[in-house]
């Protein structure tokens, strides 16, 4: 299974923006061949806020293939210049969680 985390800094004003344009994304992917779970939404811990940290999404996909398919989809494609647009920066995490064969992390 591979973990994709994006981290995101909106622009001061731009916040709404922001959570709309994922929350559209989250919506308009959700049919994607391999996507386990999405889930987005604006970020409420303190500490992260004082850092600009103002939404998250986190998305779960079966393999490395499925993470590539996301990448390249047309809709993941239209997000990124929203994004662009509202946001003063973005980090993206990808990782490979490995499984044994009950299925537990």
């Amino acid at each position: 299974m591979i973990e994709h985390i994006v981290i995101v800094k909106a622009r001061p004003g731009a916040e709404e923006a922001v959570t709309k344009a994922l929350d559209e994304f989250a919506a308009d992917i959700a049919v994607l061949p391999g996507l386990l779970e999405l889930t987005v939404g604006p970020n409420f811990h303190t500490r992260s806020l004082d850092a600009g940290v103002t939404h998250g999404m986190l998305v779960r996909l079966v393999d490395e293939d499925a993470l590539d398919r996301y990448q390249k989809h047309p809709v993941h494609a239209a997000l990124l210049p929203r994004l662009d647009e509202t946001c003063v920066g973005r980090i993206v995490l990808d990782w490979v969680v490995e499984r044994d064969p009950e299925g537990a992390a």
